[in-house]
Parts: C-alpha cells; sequence; structure tokens
C-alpha cells in the first residue's frame, strides 16, 4: 500500500471509530483485503471487536484503540519524506469525477468537513493541528479530482479552489464550489486557532460571506450547516479575542464568547441558519476591530479588556455584557456601542467599576480554563453558575444584583438550550 494511500485509511478510521474492513474500504476506495492487513498489522491501533450473537452482522467489526496513538501516526505519515509519498504517480483524471469516484470523492468531502468539526473536542492544541492537517488533505485530493488542470493532488493549493467547477453533480445531488471555499477556510482557521496565532479581519468576513452562499444538495441538511457556522463563530471568536492563558486553554473563555454570539443570532434570525451567519458577518467586522489597537495596561482577558486610559480616572473597556448585568448600580458605566449585540460591548467605566468587572472577568476565565468541559453549552452552564456567586456579593452593595443574575442566568441557560 503507498503511503498516500496509508493516510487515507487510517484518517477514514479515525473518523469511523467503528467500522467493517468493507466500509472502511469503500470511504476509501481501497480493495477489502489491504484494508484488513493494514488494520491486523497496525501495531495495536485497531482492536478486532468479538463475533457478533447469532442472527447479527456477521462480517467483522473493528474499532480505533488508542486514538492519540493514531493521530501520531497519521502526523508521521504526513511528515514523510516527498519521496515515500509519491511511490505512485497519478493517474490522469477527467475534470470531474468519473461517475465510478462519485461516492468516494463525497466520502472525503465529508470525511474532511467531520474531521474538521471533530477538532472542537480535541484538547490538544497539537492535536487539532494535526486532524486540520489531515481534512486539508482530504480538501486537496478533492480539488485535485476537479481542476480542469491534472496535477498530483499534493501539488493542489487551497487557492486553487478558484478554478475549480462552479458546481460538481455527484450521485446525491450538487456540490458549489462555495462549500470547498468554506471547508478550506475552516481549515486554515482550525491551525491558526491551534497555533495561536491571528488572521486578518479580511479572512474571516470573506468566510462568513461564503457561508451565506448555496452549498448544493449533497448530503447537506440544517443539523450540518448549523454545526459548520457554529465551528466557524467558535474559531472567529477565538482568533479576535485570544485569551491571556497558553494556547491550550484559549478555548474555553473564547468558546464562551462564541457561543454566546451564535446563541444571540440564531435567537434573533429565528433559526434560520443562514441568516444567523449573515447576522455574525455584520458584527465580525465590529469585533475584529476591536482587537485591532494595542490594548492598554489592567485588563486583556476574553471578557474584560482596557481599551483607553481616560480623563478623572475614566477607562474605555470592551466587557461581556454578561458582566454588565450584576454591577452594582453604584458603581456607574456608560455604554458606547454594542460590539458584538448582548455579547460584547464598549462601555466607559469608572475606576470602581473598572476594577469590579476586571475582578469578575478574572474569576469566571479562571474557572473556566480548569474546566474539562469542551461544548459551548456545557461553558455556558459553568459560567452562570460562577455569575449567581458573583452576584452575592455584589448584592451587599445592591439588593437588585440578585434579581438581576437570576435573569441574567435564566438567558445563559436558554441559550444554551436548558429548560428554565
Amino acid at each position: 500500500m503507498s503511503a498516500i494511500s496509508r493516510i487515507g485509511v487510517l484518517t477514514a478510521a479515525a473518523v469511523l471509530g467503528e467500522f467493517t474492513p468493507a466500509q472502511l474500504a469503500a470511504w476509501c476506495e481501497e480493495d477489502v483485503d489491504t484494508v484488513v492487513d493494514l488494520l491486523a498489522n497496525a501495531g495495536g491501533l485497531f482492536r478486532r471487536l468479538p463475533a457478533a450473537a447469532p442472527g447479527g452482522p456477521a462480517e467483522a467489526r473493528w474499532r480505533v484503540e488508542d486514538a492519540q496513538s493514531l493521530r501520531h501516526a497519521i502526523l508521521a505519515e504526513h511528515a514523510a519524506p516527498a519521496g515515500r509519498r509519491r511511490d505512485h504517480a497519478p493517474a490522469a483524471r477527467p475534470a470531474v469525477p468519473a461517475p465510478a469516484t462519485l461516492d468516494g470523492w463525497m466520502a472525503r468531502l465529508r470525511m474532511a468537513e467531520e474531521t474538521l468539526m471533530g477538532c472542537a473536542e480535541e484538547p490538544s492544541a497539537q492535536g487539532r493541528r494535526v486532524m486540520a492537517g489531515t481534512a486539508m488533505n482530504y480538501l486537496r485530493q478533492s480539488l485535485a479530482d476537479v481542476l480542469p488542470e491534472r496535477r498530483p493532488w499534493w501539488e493542489v493549493d487551497p487557492a486553487f479552489a478558484d478554478a475549480a467547477p462552479e458546481s460538481v453533480a455527484t450521485g446525491t445531488g450538487t456540490v458549489t464550489r462555495w462549500r470547498l471555499y468554506a471547508d478550506l477556510a475552516l481549515a486554515r482557521l482550525t491551525v491558526a486557532a491551534a497555533a495561536g496565532d491571528r488572521v486578518g479581519k479580511e479572512l474571516l468576513v470573506d468566510t462568513a460571506a461564503k457561508l451565506t452562499r448555496p452549498f448544493g444538495t449533497s448530503d447537506v441538511d440544517d443539523v450540518w450547516l448549523r454545526r459548520l457556522t457554529g465551528r466557524f463563530a467558535e474559531l472567529t471568536l477565538s482568533l479576535t479575542r485570544p485569551s491571556v492563558h497558553d494556547t491550550e486553554h484559549t478555548a474555553a473563555p473564547a468558546r464562551l464568547l462564541s457561543t454566546l454570539a451564535w446563541g444571540r443570532a440564531m435567537t434573533d434570525a429565528r433559526g434560520d441558519v443562514r441568516k444567523a451567519v449573515r447576522r455574525l458577518a455584520q458584527v465580525l467586522r465590529a469585533a475584529a476591530a476591536s482587537r485591532s489597537g494595542t490594548a492598554a495596561e489592567g485588563g486583556s482577558t476574553c471578557l474584560f479588556q482596557v481599551l483607553d486610559h481616560l480623563p478623572y480616572g475614566l477607562e474605555r473597556v470592551n466587557v461581556c455584557a454578561l458582566l454588565l448585568e450584576i454591577l452594582p448600580r453604584q458603581l456607574g458605566y456608560r455604554e458606547e456601542e454594542q460590539v458584538v449585540p448582548g455579547v460584547l460591548v464598549t462601555a466607559v467605566a469608572g475606576p470602581r467599576a473598572s476594577r469590579r468587572l476586571r475582578m469578575y472577568a478574572d474569576v469566571i476565565e479562571e474557572d473556566l480554563v480548569q474546566s474539562n468541559f469542551t461544548s459551548g453549552s456545557a461553558l455556558i452552564g459553568q459560567a452562570a453558575h460562577v455569575v449567581q456567586d458573583l452576584a452575592v456579593t455584589g448584592a451587599r452593595m445592591d439588593h437588585t444584583v440578585l434579581e438581576r443574575s437570576d435573569r441574567a442566568r435564566r438567558g445563559l441557560l436558554a441559550l444554551a438550550g436548558v429548560p428554565v
């Protein structure tokens, strides 16, 4: 088996988790016997499951035994010298996939997308980079199959998507160039977020615009589209509002903000994913612009950031709107702009108010970065609990804090899908 084929089989197995050799071979367009041989000689990466009960499926099933080692094996294959990866010259391909390869083409595309979605649950930054790189290779293979000029997939640059057909017909419908654009951008953003890099707001705004374009009819439904756009929202806030904490933990506070932003957008759009993305694109310019200047000293987290020191001890700050909900009324502030409506606010605050908001942000972020939770909904629930505790301290100054805190907590839980 060539190194390229081996990468394909290993990656497909990582995505599927549990499978029959025939299923794995179909996804990768490989011979079943070759796949079985790889599974049996993969050094403990996979385990053959016990035989099914009488009357059950007769075909043997396999399961990934060591997911972390499997990711390392995939990374090692990608890092192999070029000579190892080019042991078989690619056959000449038509400009669009031949009918016999359409199912395999769609399988690769969907595997890339599922791998990118899976990055959200991977705690390791290195693991996310490996997964995003694997997904990018699948997307490059997909591009190589549809480009007018035939070339090996490893020589295909993502920018070549501009030369792809506007629409590719498959056995289950169509896939538009916009879907490929969106997937490629998502892979790039995933790598940037995992590495702690920043990207230009132009790429983020452009990607948001592409997510509002038609993706075709192949294998696209509201659930999948919601997952894709929700993941984009998470990455966007991670990249535009980086935390002061180390890269391994940036996901938690940034994901809280992004989940709030996406939840608000979905609520305002009444569940229409396309409308929610358009709304997200509108606020993205402001959110990205808010990080363009150098923050003043005195607070630079996802939830609180000092933008400028003003006369009379006042400070211009970017702050999570949730924190303003539990601020005692004696500690006044003046709102200037809803950067992300209902989520992120630019305000002018006095010294006492600014210190209190900074303390709130520090307590919540410290709690979030120590969390084992990865889902946005779980982080919202965790933040709601901490906010309630903080409100108790604020109630010593202002008895209305508890009432406002309860209202804010119910709003948070509603966004997380928790009945209140």
